[in-house]
């Protein structure tokens, strides 16, 4: 077995949830004489997204899909629950933040707007890449009857990570699936639940530049 491809399906969801969190709680502890609570929440939320994605991409990009997907383990689902809740508290957290600029200098302003960028930009592309590990731990889930799993990808290949992150992001940007077609019961009512949460989720961030817009005004 491939020592590297053993270490990466280490990297469960608990683990990946766990270590993130245990580098975000750090830095929370760390600027607790910096920055204001509404500063701090969002730094270490963007610390613990950019924390897991990092691990999620290491995962996508060097892992065997069929192999990591079957070895995620039974605390994934809560973690994908509480990480999307996360990502949308996150949005308000924002909305909190930038309602406290009045009266900041230019510099301090401009600051608090690209803390705001990073942790909304981190939160939608941490979601995705959530649904892109879901999307495959369903496909290659053992005892599918079928050899598609419920996802049809053209061509013969044997979809990949970055085949379910295709399909994922897609979603996540339009709402709507494209050259992939669904077979599977399981993964139709994810992507619905995907789709939908994907449209709630980019009408916030519209609303939210809407609203940061119009307070620099």
């Amino acid at each position: 077995m491939n020592p590297l491809s053993s270490s990466l399906r280490a990297y469960t969801a608990f683990f990946r949830s766990a270590f993130a969190l245990s580098v975000a709680t750090l830095i929370w502890f760390l600027s607790k004489e910096l920055f204001v609570w509404q500063t701090r929440l969002l730094v270490g939320w963007l610390v613990y997204t950019c924390t897991a994605l990092s691990l999620v991409w290491y995962i996508i990009g060097w892992s065997d899909a069929r192999r990591t997907a079957q070895q995620e383990d039974e605390s994934r689902p809560l973690i994908f629950l509480l990480t999307i809740a996360g990502a949308f508290v996150s949005v308000f957290a924002v909305v909190a933040l930038l309602g406290s600029i009045q009266g900041l200098s230019p510099n301090e302003t401009t600051r608090h707007a690209a803390l705001s960028v990073a942790t909304v930009l981190s939160s939608w592309s941490l979601i995705h890449s959530m649904f892109t590990l879901h999307y495959a731990h369903l496909y290659y889930k053992p005892g599918h009857a079928n050899s598609t799993g419920g996802l049809a990808f053209p061509g013969d290949d044997i979809p990949d990570y970055l085949d379910f992150a295709y399909f994922s992001f897609v979603i996540g940007m339009t709402c709507q699936v494209s050259d992939v077609a669904i077979s599977g019961r399981s993964i139709r009512r994810l992507t619905l639940a995907h789709s939908v949460l994907s449209f709630a989720f980019n009408t916030v961030i519209i609303a939210f530049s809407i609203n940061t817009l119009s307070g620099f005004l």
